[in-house]
């Protein structure tokens, strides 16, 4: 994750979108911080994303998302200069969500601050984003996206870690993931199980190399 990547929204596109703290501090203290997050996310950009994968860990976090068809947005419920302009055809969907974004962390931050008495920026560098052009990509970044509590020694297995979307993959319950279409891809939850195993297994080599007799996206 060494790239300092923000790749343009757009209609249709796929991202991993990710940030971290600044060293020496804590996104995440309690499970009063991990739902906030998550309902600020809700509000600022669930509207206008399809969110196929998080993941919440102390310091930073992880989103899989595909930004909504032009004709599937509609924010004329946001009142703010960036939705005026995005809506009067001045600036696009890239200007807009990056205004989202801004918006949503900011507000997090200064929660933060106010509650342990510090100030100055919690993020580094602003929120990174990048394109996923290809199903294969999209799975990888699924499994690391689901791998990260365990590659950080916060847990040894997928599902006892309750601050991503592994869990929700499993149920029966509704869902604001669009966990089908990613299941569609996987041919089902056998083949969800199986990549992540994989993954684990070896998450530093190409798993999609072992996997060319799948029919991704069929």
């Amino acid at each position: 994750m060494g790239r300092n990547q923000k790749d343009y929204f757009d209609y249709g596109d796929v991202y991993h979108i990710y940030n971290k703290v600044v060293t020496g501090q804590k996104l995440f203290e309690s499970e009063c911080d991990y739902q906030y997050f998550l309902e600020k996310y809700m509000i600022y950009l669930s509207p206008y994303f399809d969110t196929f994968a998080y993941c919440l860990i102390p310091n930073h976090f992880h989103f899989l998302v595909k930004v909504k068809e032009k004709e599937m947005i509609d924010v004329s419920k946001e009142d703010t200069n960036a939705a005026k302009k995005y809506l009067d055809g001045e600036e696009s969907v890239n200007f807009f969500l990056e205004n989202q974004l801004s918006r949503m962390f900011s507000g997090i931050a200064l929660r933060h601050n106010r509650a342990i008495g510090r100030e100055g920026a919690l993020f580094k560098e602003g929120t990174k984003r990048v394109l996923l052009k290809t199903e294969n990509r999209m799975v990888y970044q699924l499994c690391y996206i689901h791998h990260n509590p365990i590659h950080h020694h916060l847990t040894k297995r997928y599902d006892a870690w309750r601050y991503s979307s592994y869990n929700a993959y499993l149920s029966r319950k509704p869902s604001r993931l669009q966990r089908e279409d990613m299941l569609e891809i996987l041919d089902g939850i056998d083949g969800f199980l199986e990549i992540h195993r994989e993954f684990k297994l070896d998450m530093n080599e190409d798993l999609f190399g072992e996997f060319d007799g799948w029919k991704l996206g069929s």
